[in-house]
């Protein structure tokens, strides 16, 4: 029998802190902590807008390979 997963996606902005950690951040050391037997990954959009209509991000950032 094949195990049943679920999926949970956070959008948020860079600048969205907790606790004076950036949410992301915290998310992931929250999740570390917790002992669960899950996975954790944070990617940051290529593009993307704000309900108000600014433009996130204009280009592609070149991450670590």
């Amino acid at each position: 029998m094949a195990p049943s997963y679920s999926l949970i996606d956070v959008y948020t902005s860079e600048d969205a802190r907790y606790r004076g950690r950036p949410v992301w951040e915290a998310l992931v050391g929250h999740v570390s902590r917790a002992g669960l037997g899950a996975r954790c990954l944070v990617f940051r959009a290529a593009a993307g807008s704000y309900e108000s209509g600014e433009l996130v991000s204009g280009h592609i950032e070149v991450l670590s390979y």
